[in-house]
């Protein structure tokens, strides 16, 4: 298969869903009447999971778990730990000890079981990833009628009981069969139904939302139509980007790539950053948010590349090669 066709539809998804993400984060920084626009860090999210589907689905697996992984979490650890150094020396925030291994975000968390949970669903069900969505859909049904949900909405991060987890890793596994399927060298040129099925999907989803959280008296078990909905707004998002990777200019698409590849450094950086700019107004507080977490997630992505590979030289030495 050629990777290179559809590396720039998974730089797109990123792209949106690091915005998407960010936006669902950065209400305070809204004014009150305008805090209804921060939203979308569902979609954000399900595309997010279905991108790292598609391309673990795709990176060299054949060598085994230990240089696999090694690769995984070398690329998470040293942006987590140089950032969290900075904070700490700096006075800004401070952390616990196993924060150093387990990060705070349940972001990465989902990460580092998901990466394991991946390997092992490819290497013994790759041709049959039908059972293993079949084996998390059950906990997430258990759990949504086991754990009283009037309180909350599914997609919610915020509870303890790790349902979006269960969903997220099927949206996963939904990126990778995305990846079995797609042998074709040439986009397909028409955007008329996946643009469609998009706009369709996100008008039901932002009304069950409305109807979830506004009503006097909701019917709290429609929350599972949320899943679906989300799992659906990825495959057609990735459909629809697939026919428009070609479009704009090469200074565009670089800038979209660069973006992209940011997304992990941009989740890491935000929070601090816009805590710090809830001191300023609208927009100021809004538009110089955006520009330091885009400044502040380069430098973070520069320096931790060299980190990076030297952390990938050592665990190779100590863990691959040692007899």
């Amino acid at each position: 298969m050629k990777t290179e066709h559809f590396r720039q539809p998974l730089s797109l998804m990123r792209f949106l869903a690091v915005i998407l993400i960010t936006n669902s984060h950065i209400g305070p920084l809204y004014p009150p009447h305008l805090q209804f626009l921060s939203t979308g860090g569902a979609l954000g999210n399900s595309l997010f999971f279905f991108c790292s589907g598609f391309a673990l689905y795709l990176s060299n697996r054949d060598t085994g778990f230990a240089p696999w992984a090694i690769r995984r979490f070398t690329r998470i650890y040293p942006s987590l730990w140089i950032f969290m150094t900075v904070c700490f020396l700096g006075g800004i925030q401070s952390f616990r000890l196993p924060d150093i291994i387990i990060p705070t975000f349940w972001f990465l968390q989902a990460i580092f079981v998901f990466y394991v949970f991946f390997f092992y669903s490819i290497k013994f069900f790759e041709r049959q990833l039908w059972k293993v969505c079949a084996a998390f859909i059950f906990p997430l049904l258990v759990t949504y009628f086991y754990v009283p949900h009037h309180e909350w909405i599914i997609e919610n991060t915020e509870h303890n009981h790790f349902l979006h987890w269960y969903f997220y890793y099927i949206i996963m596994l939904f990126g990778a069969v995305a990846a079995q399927r797609r042998t074709n060298t040439e986009s397909p040129s028409s955007i008329a139904r996946p643009l469609s099925a998009v706009l369709l999907i996100v008008t039901v989803y932002y009304s069950l939302k409305i109807y979830i959280l506004h009503s006097a008296s909701p019917i709290y078990n429609v929350q599972l139509c949320i899943p679906i909905l989300l799992t659906l707004f990825s495959i057609y998002m990735f459909r629809l980007f697939e026919r428009l990777s070609n479009i704009g200019t090469k200074k565009t698409a670089a800038i979209v790539n660069y973006i992209a590849s940011l997304t992990l450094d941009i989740y890491i950086v935000q929070f601090v950053i816009m805590g710090y700019f809830t001191r300023y107004t609208f927009p100021f507080g809004y538009f110089g948010s955006i520009a330091a977490i885009l400044l502040a997630a380069g430098i973070l992505n520069y320096i931790s590349k060299y980190t990076t590979s030297f952390l990938r030289n050592i665990l190779s030495k100590l863990i691959i090669q040692t007899p």
